[in-house]
């Protein structure tokens, strides 16, 4: 009998509102370096947004030099009682392969792995599993795949096909962090050299770079299995959550949203990119009595004029959006009473 997937279920408490706890095991790239934000940081501030919830919150409890086998013995220390937490991010493995440490087999990487992930499902907790993100030296760099360095990255592939297996016997959502990482930097957002300050340790550029590649995944996971598909839509390659429910309808071109405003309306647009070069514009119908908005995007925001002759126009466009988590948001600030600017639609353009 395969296990339910809560994730579902903790989505929809985000959604709601809810209290909802998760936890962080892990080595070193789960406990950050000194200096650094955590990737857990990062990602409790996404989700806090994405959901409008500051209810979420993220506690990690990864040390550097961690394998899997002490792995067990800290969950079993933390997890102490059921439903203790909600959630659990589990990324095991860098160490498991350092013979300064202690090497294990792959199977014996298995076995340790399966131990954290019962423990968690025992007292109630859903659990994503994560192989590790190393990459052991910088193609950019002309990293030789022959020798140590390459047995290393070998090492790590079969302990995350490994990991593969666990999840489909317990029905987890699995990421594989180096072939996320892999496939950013392959689309020329970064370079190694960006993400790390050496093989196995981010900078704080790769720390968020993980929690941006944990929140798409989540949130694909969780629409392909959601109770509440209409509180997002999807569009393009790119992932777009909509929060105000303000006559929202899909583009036939499933390019675009449209959407109506009126005065002291405002739209919050929260999207993943994952799409190099993707240009984010906004469009318009000018009129003659007018409109005002004020439009944010990260933070940056830009006033837009709708007054002039009933036209169509865009209004304003952002080029080169960078990979990760972006916000936008349109205030309406100047509006005849009862008057609409409509149609107004966000447009991603991938060429």
């Amino acid at each position: 009998m395969i296990r339910e997937n809560r994730l579902s279920e903790i989505k929809y408490k985000m959604l709601s509102g809810e209290k909802v706890e998760i936890v962080c095991f892990g080595d070193s790239v789960t406990a950050g370096q000194t200096g650094t934000v955590k990737y857990s940081e990062y990602l409790q501030d996404i989700l806090r947004r994405i959901y409008h919830n500051d209810r979420i919150n993220l506690s990690n409890f990864g040390k550097g030099g961690q394998t899997s086998k002490v792995g067990t013995t800290v969950i079993q220390e933390k997890i102490t009682v059921p439903n203790q937490y909600d959630l659990a991010f589990v990324m095991y493995g860098i160490n498991d392969t350092s013979t300064a440490v202690r090497s294990y087999t792959i199977q014996e990487h298995k076995e340790y792995m399966e131990q954290c992930i019962s423990h968690l499902i025992e007292h109630g907790i859903e659990v994503i599993l994560m192989s590790s993100s190393i990459t052991y030296g910088y193609e950019d760099q002309g990293m030789q795949h022959g020798g140590y360095a390459g047995f290393i990255r070998r090492r790590i592939k079969s302990m995350g096909l490994a990991d593969v297996e666990l999840a489909k016997k317990y029905n987890l959502m699995h990421i594989d962090m180096a072939e996320e990482i892999n496939a950013v930097v392959n689309a020329m957002f970064y370079s190694y050299r960006d993400l790390f300050n050496d093989g196995a340790h981010f900078k704080n550029t790769g720390y968020k770079l993980i929690a941006d590649i944990v929140a798409k995944k989540l949130d694909w996971f969780c629409f392909r299995n959601d109770r509440c598909k209409n509180q997002r839509v999807q569009l393009t390659k790119s992932i777009y959550t909509i929060h105000e429910k303000m006559d929202m309808e899909e583009d036939d071109s499933v390019t675009g949203i449209h959407f109506k405003m009126k005065k002291g309306d405002r739209l919050y647009f929260d999207f993943i990119n994952e799409v190099y070069g993707a240009r984010l514009e906004l469009y318009g119908m000018k009129a003659r009595d007018g409109a005002k908005l004020v439009v944010w995007l990260d933070e940056n925001p830009e006033m837009v004029d709708f007054s002039g002759d009933e036209t169509e126009a865009m209004a304003c466009a952002y080029d080169q959006l960078g990979y990760g988590y972006h916000r936008l948001v349109i205030d309406c600030m100047e509006m005849a009473d009862e008057t609409y600017a409509y149609p107004n639609y966000v447009k991603l353009v991938n060429e």
